[in-house]
């Protein structure tokens, strides 16, 4: 599967382009037939479950807002996209869906790397982030907002910003690894 369509099928999950934010992911998830539970004795890295044959999101509850919501969506994109049909459960490591520790943001799998794109777009849309950045000229006040209104992290605004290409990322730049 593609990038272009765990985005559209995000697009087309969460509602038109000028949709207001932060999406509500426990509708999305009834609606889609799916059972919503925290857990409070995994460990740290461990973010979340996808349970296929039980139609179950687990989520481990002692991480904070922004980080249980991007994995509640990352987890309804491998439902969304059809990964169900591969008899997939996964543990999600916070290494594997957003790499190591030396932050390649290299995701392991082309599975993770479709779920964290259908996340990003879902809980942070693409004309949803433009009229933001029609509004907010400052790169840094623009990373802020969209975490805020969105209820992502900074670190995960940043990251959609440069996929997106605005704010300060309007042309490409080389990372250094």
């Amino acid at each position: 599967m593609s990038l272009a369509i765990a985005r559209k099928v995000a697009r087309q999950m969460g509602s038109d382009p000028g949709a207001s934010v932060p999406v509500d992911l426990v509708e999305l998830l009834q609606f889609h037939g799916l059972t919503l539970e925290f857990e409070e004795g995994w460990p740290r890295d461990l973010c979340a479950r996808y349970y296929a044959g039980e139609a179950l999101v687990v989520v481990n509850s002692r991480h904070g807002l922004a980080r249980q919501r991007f994995s509640i969506a990352h987890e309804l994109g491998h439902h969304a996209l059809g990964h169900a049909q591969l008899e997939v459960d996964i543990d999600h490591r916070l290494f594997q869906i957003f790499g190591d520790e030396t932050e390649t943001f290299e995701v392991i799998g082309d599975l993770e790397r479709d779920a964290n794109a259908f996340a990003a777009e879902l809980l942070m849309p693409r004309g949803w982030v433009s009229k933001a950045e029609n509004q907010i000229s400052i790169t840094k006040d623009l990373a802020a907002h969209i975490a805020r209104e969105c209820q992502v992290s900074e670190a995960a605004a940043w990251v959609r910003m440069m996929e997106l290409k605005v704010g300060g990322f309007a042309t490409t730049r080389n990372r250094k690894r």
